[in-house]
């Protein structure tokens, strides 16, 4: 019925698709779909996900401003480019020649890193003795990992009776999760594709007369600065106080380097690699965070319908403690008129004694 009711409407059209009447970026549209505000915001959030797919940064996060979850979540990188989560995956495809897929791919892999040092904390120079990502648990139960240093996002504001999309800019990118699982395998995608890039864009080396860009610009201390490519490393097999350090001892650590360029392979033999890789590696991130998004979603429909229910069950508890209060506030008062009534029997039964005896004398 609501299906049929979109397509009346023409938010959906004969061949099943969304129209360019939908707009996915207000989840206050009304569909007319005849059903309440929370129906008609459920409907609106399907119809968004089938649009925007499932590599985007709203169906990850789970935070509300005045009971409206945020929207349009991208990325501003240190050239001031905002990017989804998608745009930025697709960009591992983009490119004609090998320089220009290099370039993207460097690009690429640069706002991967600065995810991960935003989510570990661990920046060029640093070292930690375990890479884990930096995640809270806030007060209404939802576990809160910081992904960026800026980014832009529009959230519900409201002023008197009007509500409007308030737009967030050069701040934070904050993300919430359902769950502190969530928030590890987010943190273990990134992490993962950042590793399966760097030895691409690690090892390249710009040929002759070809402008590749020796070094690249990211973010420290949440300004764009410009420098060498950063690797993560780790001190395994060096010499250490108590002999060659080993992965999992005392003096194991991870830290973040910068890298500069060697020769390695010839462009031509790039490309051949990173057209085979970036197949591959685009397949198998699409693939995971397609399988953590739906489960992002069925867990959290599930968390609405049980919220909907404790509300209904509270307000139907809530009722049934006022019927016993009423009903008990009842059978009270009719024992104490029953028992006014008693002492009123017991009192007019002792005069007409009383009565009685001063008669006989």
């Amino acid at each position: 019925a609501v299906f049929s009711t979109l397509v009346q409407n023409g938010f959906i059209d004969g061949l099943g698709k969304i129209t360019d009447n939908f707009d996915c970026h207000n989840p206050l549209q009304d569909l007319g779909i005849g059903l309440d505000e929370t129906e008609n915001r459920r409907a609106h959030f399907i119809l968004s996900q089938a649009l925007q797919g499932d590599l985007h940064f709203d169906t990850l996060d789970n935070t509300k401003v005045n009971e409206y979850d945020r929207i349009g979540i991208s990325l501003i990188t240190p050239m001031g480019e905002s990017v989804t989560l998608s745009e930025l995956m697709s960009k591992l495809s983009e490119g004609e020649t090998p320089i220009e897929r290099y370039q993207n791919t460097r690009d690429v892999y640069n706002v991967l890193f600065d995810m991960q040092s935003s989510m570990t904390g661990l920046t060029v120079h640093d070292e930690t003795e375990a890479l884990m990502p930096q995640i809270s648990q806030n007060s209404e139960g939802k576990f809160e990992m910081t992904i960026y240093p800026k980014g832009s996002w529009l959230e519900l504001a409201t002023e008197g009776d009007s509500r409007f999309w308030d737009e967030k800019r050069d701040l934070p990118v904050t993300i919430q999760f359902t769950s502190n699982r969530e928030a590890h395998q987010f943190y273990d995608h990134i992490h993962q594709l950042a590793l399966a890039l760097e030895p691409i864009v690690g090892t390249f080396d710009p040929v002759s007369g070809i402008d590749s860009g020796i070094t690249t610009t990211y973010y420290k201390d949440g300004e764009g600065v410009e420098g060498p490519l950063r690797v993560l490393i780790d001190n395994v097999a060096q010499l250490g106080s108590e002999g060659l350090v080993a992965q999992g001892s005392d003096a194991f650590r991870y830290g973040v380097d910068t890298l500069y360029h060697s020769s390695f392979f010839e462009t031509s033999e790039w490309a051949d690699i990173s057209a085979s890789l970036n197949l591959r590696v685009s397949r198998k991130i699409g693939e995971d965070l397609f399988q953590q998004s739906i489960g992002n979603k069925i867990r959290k429909f599930r968390h609405q319908r049980k919220a909907e229910e404790y509300q209904k069950g509270k307000a139907e508890h809530i009722d049934n403690e006022i019927d016993r209060i009423r009903k008990e506030y009842r059978q009270r008062a009719k024992r104490r008129a029953e028992y006014r009534r008693q002492l009123n029997r017991a009192a007019r039964a002792a005069k007409k004694r009383r009565k009685g005896k001063v008669g006989s004398r």
